[in-house]
């Protein structure tokens, strides 16, 4: 389905000294698991700190019988062939860490306890990938389709039904974990009701607004890295060219317009850097939220910014992006339009499905702020 990714840098993990960090680190992680466990239940939540508490003592006994089975020169490697953390891959990673820490530092700057909004973080980091990923196989359901039924026509020498599984090769569509993420805050805030502690919803939203900002931006990093999410061609004279090994190029050689040119030179003509525009975009929105978290503006106020700040920038791009996959509501091409944003006339401006859902985004941001300024800054129970 997908050529090999673009590999800017990567990371091999494998030996001995990289398992024994990774049960050291695994360990640490489940003894903070064990106390956390211990404070859920002295807060009367005894059922659910007891679970969680045979959970991570499990696998805190595993772990440490690995650590210390490291040290024995005996010792069998669990990971037989090496861990390749790709540039995709890292980046996420490096945006997702960076994305809870500001989310604790956001909310205890609300007044609200970081623990359980870095607890909060990882659930939506696990469900928000899970959900980004489905979006993106069902957006490209005919190539995981052919990739399990027709292998052949994707190029493949066997059957790949668990292809969908394979994260490593990149594919995830932002709005699917925005979907999935608040599916997931509503069952958060439902459960607080019922405990009847205080929702807080803005002062929670703000938080996270912060975290998927700085997520986000990396992540975009992370697409330049893996050559998806690629620009159309420009007219302007800066711009990445994709080798061919990338994914714009597959796409982009099927044009007959471009097929000999780009078969000679063995590169794409040159495109927009719609990822790095993107993520250009969210570092100064993400500026911006603590601008405003420092001057003590009303619950709701970041969250609304970043929602209407975002669906715009991402409406903006969309015009200068080239890989349709995601459909349009409908096509309409603005010569006026493509030429001040330096992209080649006959191109589809508006309206992408993207494009839509940014607008989407934009009016819920517009509700916010009217429902925050309406609360005359109580935080929403």
């Amino acid at each position: 389905m997908y050529p090999d990714l673009l590999e800017i840098f990567g990371i091999t993990l494998h030996g001995v000294l990289f398992e024994r960090i990774l049960w050291g680190i695994l360990s640490a992680m489940m003894i903070w698991g064990c106390v956390s466990s211990i404070l859920i239940i002295r807060k009367g939540r005894v059922a659910e700190g007891i679970i969680q508490g045979i959970i991570v003592l499990a696998i805190l006994i595993w772990g440490g019988m690995k650590f210390i089975s490291s040290f024995d020169p005996a010792y069998q490697l669990v990971f037989e062939k090496p861990l390749v953390v790709h540039s995709y891959a890292f980046c996420i990673l490096v945006g997702v860490i960076l994305g809870i820490v500001t989310a604790m530092k956001m909310a205890q700057r609300r007044g609200l306890n970081g623990l359980d909004i870095a607890k909060l973080c990882i659930w939506l980091t696990v469900l928000g990938f899970l959900g980004a990923r489905a979006a993106h196989v069902i957006v490209d359901w005919e190539h995981y389709y052919n990739a399990c039924f027709a292998p052949e026509v994707e190029g493949l020498a066997a059957s790949d039904c668990l292809r969908v599984l394979n994260f490593g090769e990149g594919g995830l569509t932002f709005y699917g974990g925005v979907i999935a993420g608040m599916i997931v805050l509503a069952y958060y805030f439902v459960i607080r009701y019922r405990r009847g502690v205080p929702a807080a919803v803005f002062s929670h939203l703000d938080a996270l607004a912060g975290a998927l900002a700085i997520t986000h931006a990396f992540g975009r990093i992370g697409c330049l890295a893996a050559g998806c999410c690629w620009g159309a061609i420009t007219t302007g004279t800066i711009g990445v060219r994709y080798g061919a090994d990338s994914f714009a190029f597959a796409a982009l050689v099927q044009n007959p317009e471009y097929h000999d040119a780009m078969m000679l030179s063995g590169q794409t003509p040159l495109l927009h850097a719609t990822q790095i525009y993107e993520s250009a975009g969210e570092f100064l929105i993400y500026g911006v939220l603590w601008m405003l978290l420092a001057k003590k503006v009303r619950p709701g106020v970041m969250a609304g910014v970043w929602l209407i700040a975002y669906g715009i920038l991402r409406f903006l791009v969309e015009i200068m992006r080239d890989d349709a996959e995601r459909g349009y509501y409908f096509e309409k091409t603005f010569d006026g339009v493509n030429a001040f944003f330096n992209v080649v006339p006959g191109h589809s401006t508006i309206l992408s499905t993207s494009q839509g859902i940014g607008l989407v985004m934009a009016l819920i941001g517009v509700v916010v702020l009217i429902l925050s300024r309406r609360s005359g800054g109580v935080d929403a129970a």
